[in-house]
């Protein structure tokens, strides 16, 4: 009776660090997932209230992953109309077929700088690759 007691309590001391361990590791979660919401947070906001201008981030299929600043709405466009649309010359803002090639440098690890005309307005468009954890563009 005595042995298997204390392979009971063996048993249960194994467990009671599992548990504590784990308890460990959900609470750093929280705090890297609070710590990240933060950085979000300032990120959108910091992106909303770009001035005169757009910040904007494109996938390899020219789509919008992000896009946001104080000179959409004097485009006629928000965020959210374009979040995950194309950069095609035929949609709006139309980006001329040299544009587009020139963005489409920074994929290639270039950076590029270019003009374009929207709305009457000249905006210079500055491109830089973006690297994910991998370093891949």
């Amino acid at each position: 009776m005595e042995l298997q007691s204390r392979e009971t309590l063996s048993y249960i001391g194994r467990l009671e660090a599992v548990i504590a361990e784990l308890q460990l590791q959900t609470q750093m979660r929280m705090e890297i997932e609070a710590k990240l919401t933060r950085i979000q947070t300032l990120h959108d906001t910091m992106a909303h209230n770009f001035p005169d201008g757009v910040i904007g981030v494109l996938n390899r299929e020219m789509r919008y992953v992000l896009v946001d600043g104080k000179e959409l709405a004097d485009m006629d466009l928000t965020t959210m109309s374009m979040t995950g649309k194309n950069t095609f010359p035929n949609q709006p803002p139309r980006l001329p077929e040299e544009t587009l090639k020139q963005l489409k440098k920074a994929f290639e690890g270039a950076s590029v700088n270019c003009e374009v005309s929207i709305n009457d307005k000249i905006y210079e468009v500055t491109a830089v690759p973006l690297n994910d954890a991998e370093n891949t563009i």
